[in-house]
């Protein structure tokens, strides 16, 4: 029956009605479309689906069946252990990172340590976190940027203090960076660039380069 009327329609003339609507529908979705046919028989479509569903749903059941007779043969258990999440599910206090414990924003507290307390008459807190840059930001560091070679290409846009909407986002501090998570600097050297998987004879890192890669407390026991 149709829903505009009360008159009687059979189910089989119903459903052909609603292919041919879709089949219309078809020339303005996807006149150039090679999986859907000119006249495609929707029904058809849907049974051919469930059969290929109902064969992958057969093999997997063949290969994890066939997968724990093979583990029982070799003296494993049918069943793998679950596998053990990271640092057996220790979880880093803080803005810490399993790297080596440096600093780092990606932590669910990467606010903690971000503060800093201006001296003023009253004595406001303006957190060091970044807002998401605007669109005419990400615009100029991306389209927009003159690139003369891929070295000066796209870039990130860098982290800046929030500010009301008379300060240009140009005008706004840049909030520093983690050693981790600062792609600006340091500059790689020309050895770095050309020479990464090979050994520089005599090649030594600097103090400050030490403590830029390992951390200042790591540098130190170092250094006993």
């Amino acid at each position: 029956m149709y829903s505009q009327s009360r008159k009687w329609v059979a189910p089989r003339v119903l459903k052909e009605d609603q292919n041919k609507r879709m089949n219309n529908s078809r020339r303005k979705i996807a006149p150039n479309s090679i999986a859907w046919e000119l006249n495609l028989d929707v029904e058809q479509h849907k049974k051919e689906f469930a059969e290929i569903q109902q064969a992958q749903l057969e093999r997997n059941i063949k290969y994890h069946t066939d997968d724990a007779a093979e583990r029982i043969r070799l003296g494993l258990p049918a069943t793998p252990p679950a596998i053990k999440p990271a640092f057996g599910g220790k979880v880093f206090k803080g803005n810490d990172s399993a790297v080596l414990s440096r600093k780092t924003v990606f932590a669910p507290d990467f606010e903690e340590g971000r503060e800093v307390r201006h001296a003023t008459n009253h004595g406001w807190i303006n957190k060091e976190i970044a807002v998401w840059p605007s669109r005419m930001e990400m615009k100029y560091e991306g389209d927009d940027r003159i690139s003369t070679d891929k070295l000066h290409g796209r870039f990130l846009g860098a982290p800046r203090t929030e500010g009301n909407e008379t300060v240009n986002w140009q005008q706004r501090s840049i909030i520093p960076q983690y050693a981790m998570e600062d792609f600006y600097y340091p500059v790689p050297r020309e050895e770095e660039i050309w020479l990464r998987v090979h050994w520089i004879r005599e090649h030594q890192f600097s103090d400050m380069e030490g403590v830029e890669a390992l951390g200042k407390d790591l540098m130190d026991m170092l250094n006993i």
